[in-house]
């Protein structure tokens, strides 16, 4: 106010008047001029300040927004980066497992492939001894396989044999002794004396068809017999199938040759043992006497006690059939010879069936296969009453 009234005082001073009268309005009017001036101006400045402040208010709305905004993206983008990690997890995880259960299918069809091949090696290598062995013409092979027959009863008959060549055994067989399992080459021998009247107790094969083999080939499961079964016949008696007739257990006193044949198809007899009849209850053999063999067959699988799945009835601390593949037989504690099982890991072996102690079977000269409880081609047990 001060610096406008001297700016009007120095104008009406410095301005020419025609009167002091005229001066005094001059000085009046630019006084109010500039009083007007001042007032626009405020008002100016007021409106200026209020724009700033809108501006300044406006800037912190946008600040905050930016602020709410990068909270937002940054808590999205977490999220994001989180889903992503646990999907790439699941992923991860998920080939993984399909690797590794494709590898293991490759690995499961490589060792069926290699059993298979195995398989049909050994077949080969067979049919090959078998045509060596067999030095004989396809007439001739016709009458050998004419010439014997087995009854459902398990007996051995020899009818109208006729061969060319020179006929002797390699053991001593009694008068009227029937023949299994001829080998053919050049001349005819026996390789298992079967005394007249001898019956088939039971016949345990060779499964090489492995898990898959169907019926009374799958030996493994031929063998699970439950208890309430224990007297059913199973199979037909021949020497290249399974067969069971517990039956003849029970035809009173009796003399019993177990036998084996080993995987070059050498046979051996295990025991000779008697009995005068069977426990139909306990299934264990009435006043069992040892003959001749190997004791310790006779006392596992022929003097001691019998054992299924769903009966304990042998000598072990516990029973024995559900430790080896729930097979049904003698059992003392536990086995020399298992009719279905193997004592090595797995005991199920491809569902194998027969199997013999090995230093035992090596003591008969038979061929193992290494393990300590070796593959061998049949287990037979006969009957003469």
């Amino acid at each position: 106010m001060k610096k406008l009234f001297l700016v009007t005082l120095l104008a009406f001073t410095l301005t020419p008047t025609a009167s002091p009268a005229a001066g005094c309005k001059y000085v009046i009017d630019c006084y109010q001029q500039a009083l007007s001036d001042l007032e626009t101006a405020r008002a100016r400045i007021k409106e200026s300040r209020a724009e700033v402040n809108a501006l300044i208010e406006r800037a912190s709305e946008i600040e905050q927004l930016i602020a709410k905004y990068e909270a937002a993206s940054d808590q999205t983008t977490h999220a994001l980066v989180k889903l992503l990690d646990t999907r790439l997890t699941q992923i991860e995880a998920d080939y993984a497992n399909k690797e590794a259960a494709f590898v293991k299918k490759l690995e499961a069809t490589a060792d069926l492939t290699e059993s298979h091949y195995q398989s049909a090696k050994q077949a080969d290598e067979k049919i090959q001894a078998l045509l060596k062995q067999l030095n004989t013409s396809a007439e001739q092979v016709a009458k050998l396989t004419s010439a014997f027959s087995v009854s459902s009863d398990g007996n051995v008959q020899v009818k109208n044999l006729a061969v060319t060549g020179i006929l002797k055994t390699t053991e001593p067989v009694p008068v009227g002794s029937r023949m299994v399992n001829l080998e053919v080459s050049g001349t005819l021998k026996t390789t298992e004396p079967v005394p007249v009247g001898s019956r088939m107790v039971y016949n345990s094969v060779a499964n090489e068809e492995g898990p898959k083999a169907q019926g009374n080939a799958n030996t493994l499961a031929f063998w699970q017999i439950p208890y309430k079964d224990r007297f059913k016949v199973k199979g037909v008696a021949d020497l290249r199938l399974n067969y069971y007739n517990p039956t003849l257990y029970q035809n009173g006193p009796a003399t019993y040759i177990d036998v084996v044949e080993g995987l070059e198809g050498k046979v051996a007899i295990l025991m000779k043992a008697s009995a005068e009849g069977i426990d139909p209850k306990t299934m264990k053999m009435i006043n069992p006497k040892f003959l001749i063999g190997i004791k310790g067959v006779y006392d596992h699988q022929f003097a001691a006690g019998w054992s299924s799945d769903d009966y304990d009835g042998d000598t072990y601390g516990t029973n024995c059939a559900p430790r080896y593949g729930k097979v049904t037989q003698h059992y003392g504690s536990c086995w020399r010879y298992n009719l279905g099982a193997d004592a090595d890991s797995p005991v199920q072996d491809s569902h194998w069936g027969p199997h013999f102690y090995s230093p035992t079977a090596q003591s008969l000269n038979l061929k193992t296969d290494g393990s300590s409880y070796s593959r061998v081609r049949r287990i037979t047990r006969y009957v003469i009453f």
